[in-house]
């Protein structure tokens, strides 16, 4: 599916919230609302390979997406569509994008998916035309209430004349899917699911994050990091500096006189002996030069669940795609120190 399908195609499905979507165990569902009282959601499986294919449900949609909504035509079949699927991060950043369906192919009415008491599918796609982003790439906000998703299970992209809504989220959305190029985490096997989350805990230590929820700390981290290197970049005489982290696998593109330069951006409340990095970031880093800086020993405070960073000291790391990495099933760990 090209950019075209992507923007003209598109309809939103919320879920519940779960690590991995193939049932696994520990993995319940949370925050789905009463549909998954009990863990009893089948969205649970939303992204289990069966067969070649996963199978996409939500609740709420008895009857099917409406064809007009999705396609602009309401006679037209539901095929070759994308499924976008949102749920509410357990840790409290609100609504995010968790993964989507290309080529997908909606129903009309719930169908009993190929495994036994595996629930029911509203629309399926083969699974190398699904992505489910890795935990730490669940940052594309999709916001509540009027102009965003409201109540609905079901939100769509077009209006009920069938009209494209021109609006500034689903825009976002749709340019991260056309140009989303990173990991993810439809068909892992066991042992891979079991590195991934050792992976993220190992982040968490890394980074010094044991007094608040680690995912809202992370953010703050990493906005705050952000901000520093941006100031930096412009102290440095780079110019046009733009932020890229949400479709490419670095953070800044910046031009410094005629040459661009690609700069990827951590930050640590650690003195950062040791950072992680996903399989793309470090795949670029080794076929071209990007610049790394590290924000480190940032301070951060909280208080009544409002969480600042500030401070840190700024380091440039010269050829850090030419370290040695400790691999862990979608991330990197290098040695900086």
């Amino acid at each position: 599916m090209d950019n075209t399908d992507i923007s003209k195609r598109l309809v939103f499905a919320r879920s519940g919230w779960c690590k991995f979507y193939v049932g696994a165990p520990g993995d319940a569902l949370e925050r789905g609302g009463s549909f998954n009282d009990g863990d009893e959601g089948s969205e649970k499986y939303n992204f289990l390979v069966i067969n070649g294919h996963v199978y996409g449900h939500v609740y709420g949609a008895t009857d099917g997406f409406r064809p007009k909504r999705v396609t602009g035509n309401a006679a037209e079949a539901l095929k070759d569509i994308c499924v976008a699927v949102f749920a509410t991060e357990p840790d409290g950043l609100g609504q995010v994008l968790v993964g989507w369906f290309r080529h997908a192919t909606a129903f009309d009415h719930w169908i009993k998916r190929p495994l036994r008491d595996r629930g029911v599918y509203s629309w399926s796609s083969a699974a190398n035309d699904a992505v489910l982003l890795p935990i730490r790439e669940r940052k594309i906000a999709i916001p509540k209430g009027k102009d965003g998703s409201g109540q609905a299970q079901v939100t769509y992209a077009r209006g009920t004349d069938g009209k494209l809504k021109q609006l500034a989220w689903i825009k976002t959305v749709q340019r991260f899917i056309a140009s989303y190029k990173g990991d993810s985490l439809v068909g892992l096997s066991g042992s891979e699911m079991a590195s991934e989350l050792t992976a993220l805990d190992a982040e968490d230590i890394l980074r010094g994050q044991n007094i608040v929820e680690s995912a809202s700390l992370r953010n703050v981290i990493e906005d705050h990091a952000m901000k520093r290197v941006r100031a930096e970049l412009q102290r440095e005489g780079y110019e046009e500096i733009e932020d890229v982290s949400n479709f490419e696998s670095y953070d800044f593109r910046a031009r410094k006189g005629r040459a661009i330069r690609k700069i990827e951006v951590k930050g640590t409340r650690t003195i950062g002996e040791a950072i992680l990095f996903s399989r793309n970031e470090v795949t670029l880093a080794e076929a071209e030069r990007v610049e790394l800086y590290v924000v480190q020993e940032i301070e951060v405070t909280e208080k009544n669940g409002n969480i600042k960073a500030r401070g840190g000291t700024i380091r440039k790391i010269e050829n850090w795609g030419r370290r040695n990495f400790a691999k862990a099933a979608l991330s990197w760990q290098v040695q900086i120190a």
